[in-house]
């Protein structure tokens, strides 16, 4: 059975890096039986748009088809594993506050094997270079305190895996601690 890898992020601890490499090996990957889609990525946009699958997070409550352009993909594609990245799918609070969007994607994903990645960093740590990223990107304002105050949902990994874990099972949920002292060779 074909396994579906969908990383879910979560911001900040190297999604945009591991995504880039994974687009500029597509072809050598497809070799080792490894399908990193071109469906859900932008061709034009900001950075983030273009590596990753941000446009199946973002359309899955109303653009069905990119799903289905998906699944015709990895058919096409004969590969026994597909690689799927997008912070998207644990930014919005809609992945935080109940189940409908992820039971969606089960129903998406419902003929395939899914493992569920993501990468999980201390909260301050994550919260202090989120707070640095909006104000390099002029996307903050304000003082820390009302950024956290905003954020703060992003922070209850617990409440998430939870409901992650609900729709596709314990099992099929792996998680790993970003900290470069307890990547191997101090990577993704």
């Amino acid at each position: 059975m074909t396994t579906v890898y969908l990383h879910i992020g979560m911001p900040k601890t190297g999604s945009t890096s591991l995504q880039k490499f994974l687009f500029a090996n597509r072809s050598q990957l497809l070799e080792e039986g490894y399908l990193y889609p071109i469906t859900g990525t932008k061709k034009i946009g900001q950075i983030w748009d273009r590596y990753s699958h941000n446009s199946l997070s973002k359309q899955l409550e109303t653009k069905h088809d990119v799903w289905e352009q998906l699944q015709q993909e990895i058919e096409i594609s004969k590969a026994q594993n597909i690689v799927i990245s997008s912070e998207f799918f644990t930014y919005p609070k809609r992945f935080f506050d109940n189940t409908n969007s992820i039971k969606k994607i089960r129903t998406y994903l419902q003929n395939y094997s899914v493992k569920i990645i993501i990468y999980l960093r201390d909260q301050v740590d994550f919260l202090q270079s989120l707070y640095a990223q909006m104000i390099k990107s002029n996307l903050q304002d304000s003082s820390i305190k009302i950024m956290i105050e905003k954020e703060k949902f992003r922070c209850y990994y617990y409440s998430m895996l939870e409901r992650w874990s609900f729709v596709f099972g314990l099992e099929n949920i792996l998680v790993r601690v970003f900290e470069k002292e307890q990547l191997k060779n101090a990577n993704l």
